[in-house]
C-alpha cells in the first residue's frame, strides 16, 4: 500500500524561545510525515531549501507559512492558468506569507497540491480569509485544482455560540466551495468531538481541541474546543483519507499553542483517473513517454499558438490532447490538434472557409507531405488523418508545419475580414 502521511502545525514561532523551537523542529522530524503545512514558522538554517517553501508576511510578522517535503519532490506553485483567460494569475496576492502553495510527487500516482494556510488578523480573519480564499479559485480551475490538499490555522473558532459564527461558517463554506471536503467530517477514523462542545449542531459536530489560549490556563476554559486548524482534501483524496489524528508528542503544550494535525491517505493503484491539462502537464507527459524531442515539438507548437493568439483548447480525460483553435466573430476555425499519445491530428473534417472545399485542403495536404515522414493520402481531405510527433523533431521539419498553419490563420482572418467589410 502506498500511503501519505500530512502534516499541518501552527509552530507558534513568535512566542517560543530557541529551545521550545528546536524541540518542535525534532518533533515534526519525528511525525513520520511526508508533508507538512506549517504556519508561524521560521525554517532554521539545517532545513535544506531544496525541502521548503516559505516566506515571512512581512512587518512585525517575522515569520510565515510554508510547505515542508521529507523526500517527496516539491515544486512551487505561484500561478494558475485557466481556460478564461490567456494569461497565468498570480494566486498569492493577499498576505503572500501566510499562503504558501506546492506541488509533491508521490513515488507513484499523480502529484497532489499541497497549500499552507495561516488566517491573518488585520483586524478581521473574516474580511483577510475571503480574499485569500477568492485568491486561490484560478488555482481550481487549473490542471492543480483536481488533488488538493489544504490545511492550517485559519483562526476561525466555530464552536461557540458568537455573533460572528455565521461569518465565520460562511467562510468555511467558501473553502469547501472550492470542491474541498473537511477531513475532520468525513476521514474514516478521526478523533471523538469534545464532548463538552457548546455548538449545538449534534451529530454534524467536528469540533476538537487544536489550540489552547494562554488566558484560558486554570480557567474552567482551558479543555474548550478551540478548533482552529482544519485539513481539506479534494473529493478523490478525501475518499483515501484513512485516518486523521491530533499528535500527542507536546502533551503540556510546550513546543506551541496549537496541536498538530495528521491524515494519512491510501494511494494505491486504481484504474487511471480523468485528469485535467494544461500546457506543463502535456509537455511533461509528453516528455515522459515520447522523450525530449516529441517534449520539444510539444513545446514550439504550443509557443506557436500563443504567439498567433489562437485558443488553447483542452479537454478533461485520460488521454491529454488540446487543439489550436482560431475564434472569429461568428465562427471558429479549425488548424490541427496534438495528443499525449504522440502524435497531432489534422482537422480536415472540420475546417471551415477558405479551406471547407477540396482544393483548399489538398493544397495544404500537398505542402504537409513535403516533410519526409508525412504522406497523408488524399482520400483523407474529409477526415482528420495523424502525423507522428517524430516527423516533426527538428527546427526545419517543425517549420514547415507550423509555416503551413501559419498561413491558414491569416488568410483565414482576411477572409474574415473581407466579409465584414462587405455587409
Amino acid at each position: 500500500m502506498t500511503t501519505l502521511r500530512i502534516a499541518t502545525w501552527n509552530q507558534d514561532h513568535w512566542k517560543r524561545n530557541p529551545a521550545q523551537r528546536e524541540a518542535a523542529w525534532t518533533r515534526l522530524e519525528a511525525m513520520g510525515a511526508d508533508v507538512a503545512l506549517l504556519q508561524e514558522c521560521v525554517p532554521p538554517n539545517s532545513v535544506g531549501r531544496e525541502r521548503v517553501l516559505w516566506r515571512e508576511i512581512g512587518g512585525t510578522r517575522r515569520w510565515g507559512s510554508a510547505v515542508l517535503s521529507f523526500g517527496m519532490r516539491l515544486e512551487e506553485i505561484t500561478h494558475a492558468r485557466t481556460k478564461y483567460a490567456r494569461h497565468a494569475y498570480a494566486l498569492q496576492q493577499t498576505y503572500p506569507g501566510a499562503v504558501a502553495i506546492g506541488r509533491v510527487h508521490p513515488p507513484s500516482g499523480l502529484p497532489v497540491t499541497v497549500i499552507s494556510m495561516y488566517g491573518v488578523m488585520d483586524p478581521y480573519v473574516q474580511t483577510t480569509l475571503f480574499r485569500m480564499v477568492a485568491d486561490l479559485i484560478p488555482l481550481f480551475d487549473s490542471v492543480d485544482g483536481r488533488r488538493v490538499i489544504l490545511g492550517g490555522d485559519l483562526n476561525l473558532e466555530t464552536a461557540s455560540q458568537s455573533p460572528e459564527r455565521p461569518r465565520l461558517l460562511a467562510i468555511l463554506g467558501s473553502i469547501e466551495s472550492l470542491g474541498l471536503e473537511n477531513l475532520f467530517k468525513v476521514a474514516k477514523e478521526r478523533p471523538p468531538v469534545s464532548p463538552s462542545c457548546p455548538c449545538e449542531t449534534g451529530t454534524s459536530c467536528f469540533h476538537v481541541q487544536t489550540h489552547r489560549h494562554t488566558s484560558f490556563i486554570g480557567t474552567e476554559r482551558e479543555q474548550f474546543p478551540a478548533h482552529l486548524d482544519y485539513l481539506f482534501a479534494s473529493p478523490e483524496l478525501a475518499a483515501d483519507c484513512t485516518r486523521l489524528w491530533l499528535d500527542d508528542g507536546d502533551p503540556n503544550w510546550e513546543m506551541s499553542d496549537h496541536r498538530a494535525v495528521l491524515a494519512e491517505f491510501d494511494l494505491s493503484e486504481r484504474p487511471d483517473p480523468v485528469r485535467r491539462w494544461d500546457e506543463r502537464s502535456f509537455v511533461e507527459q509528453v516528455e515522459r513517454t515520447h522523450g525530449a524531442e516529441a517534449g520539444w515539438v510539444a513545446r514550439n507548437a504550443l509557443d506557436w499558438a500563443e504567439k498567433h493568439q489562437l485558443r488553447i483548447a483542452f479537454e478533461d480525460a485520460i488521454e491529454g490532447q488540446w487543439w489550436a483553435q482560431l475564434d472569429g466573430p461568428n465562427e471558429l476555425q479549425w488548424t490541427f490538434s496534438m495528443r499525449t499519445g504522440g502524435d497531432l491530428v489534422i482537422q480536415f473534417q472540420h475546417m471551415r472557409a477558405p479551406f471547407a472545399d477540396s482544393t483548399a485542403k489538398d493544397a495544404l495536404r500537398s505542402r504537409l507531405n513535403t516533410i519526409p515522414g508525412v504522406a497523408i493520402p488524399s482520400e483523407r481531405l474529409g477526415g482528420r488523418p495523424t502525423i507522428p510527433l517524430s516527423a516533426l523533431r527538428g527546427p526545419a521539419h517543425l517549420g514547415t508545419f507550423l509555416d503551413v498553419f501559419t498561413d491558414v490563420v491569416s488568410q483565414t482572418r482576411s477572409y474574415w475580414d473581407s466579409n465584414q467589410k462587405s455587409r
